[in-house]
């Protein structure tokens, strides 16, 4: 089992073409990084559960029968506080961006520590963790409980993986890159782009392009930490409506570089997750690198054509998309 610890959040958003402030009507979606890392694996077949409090209400059943139709476990989902964490979503179009507001402070999840499992009862058949920035990013009592899990998970061998996932409105660079120093020497596998080690933990790098950067920066965490892997994209955003998106994959100090893929764009959030989803199934399941990375690109490109945080994934598109083809098929 892969197994994830994060935030059960309810998705807002105004109508397409609609703004938060005019719009009379708000479409609902579940999601949440870790959840919808957890509900891609599910659908692609791997067994996942995850580790969080949702209220004991109404709003908490409709998020837990979204997570249990992804086939998601929810044995370690509590039920206790009072409100599901919310953020209110606005579509970007042509130059103006996308607008997110979140409103999920003293959520259910801020109750995670008041919630305690014991690690060798919560790690019991679980081969790997997944973790987000987002997570720790809530508050300092669940920040501090989630990095002393992970470092259970690691004394239990449990393979950790952990996405930057790096959020201006949740907490500074300081912050996020004191948090991620500390953690660095249990992670085993770290999603983070050239920003990441820029911007959280101020490493300078030579002046060099995209990809050497990149393989400096994870040669560097190899060495000073000791990471496995490490995985990103690089995204040139044309319009909001039109993005390119390329893929990198760190394994056994090789970093590979996909296809450059231009897409048409629906809805871009869920996209990254998209992304880690498809790589941890590749490492779960014994792929070989060029494979990982292309089924992580697939499935992170495939999240962009629909609505939602997270959709059902179709296996055929998936393999489409995994292999080479002239880019008017994907428009």
């Amino acid at each position: 089992m892969i197994l994830t610890i994060g935030e059960v959040l309810m998705r807002l958003s105004a109508d397409e073409g609609s703004a938060l402030a005019e719009s009379d009507k708000l479409n609902i979606h579940i999601g949440g990084a870790e959840v919808n890392v957890a509900k891609g694996l599910s659908q692609m077949g791997v067994k996942t559960g995850i580790y969080s409090v949702v209220p004991d209400n109404d709003i908490g059943a409709r998020a837990l029968r979204d997570i249990r139709s992804a086939g998601v476990e929810e044995k370690w989902i509590f039920k206790d506080g009072d409100r599901l964490g919310l953020y209110f979503h606005e579509e970007g179009f042509s130059l103006k961006p996308p607008v997110v507001i979140y409103d999920r402070k003293d959520s259910s999840f801020y109750r995670l520590p008041e919630n305690k499992v014991k690690p060798k009862e919560l790690f019991e058949g679980v081969s790997a963790l997944h973790v987000t920035g987002i997570t720790l990013a809530i508050n300092t009592e669940v920040r501090e409980y989630v990095k002393w899990l992970i470092r259970q998970a690691k004394d239990e061998g449990v393979f950790v993986s952990f996405d930057m996932n790096y959020r201006s409105k949740l907490w500074s660079p300081s912050e996020a890159g004191a948090a991620l120093k500390e953690l660095l020497p249990y992670i085993d596998f770290l999603f983070a782009g050239e920003k990441d080690f820029r911007l959280l933990l101020q490493w300078d790098a030579p002046d060099l392009e995209h990809k050497e950067v990149l393989a400096y920066y994870y040669e560097k965490a190899k060495r000073e930490f000791n990471i496995k892997g490490a995985a990103s994209t690089n995204r040139i955003i044309h319009d909001q409506n039109h993005h390119s998106l390329t893929g990198y994959l760190f394994y056994e100090s090789q970093l590979m570089e996909s296809s450059k893929i231009d897409f048409q764009v629906k809805d871009r959030i869920g996209g990254g997750d998209g992304f880690a989803s498809g790589i941890l199934y590749g490492l779960h399941n014994g792929l070989a690198p060029e494979e990982t990375l292309n089924r992580g690109m697939a499935v992170g490109v495939y999240q962009h054509f629909f609505k939602g945080d997270q959709i059902n994934i179709s296996e055929n598109m998936i393999q489409t998309l995994s292999n080479p083809v002239p880019q008017d098929l994907l428009r």
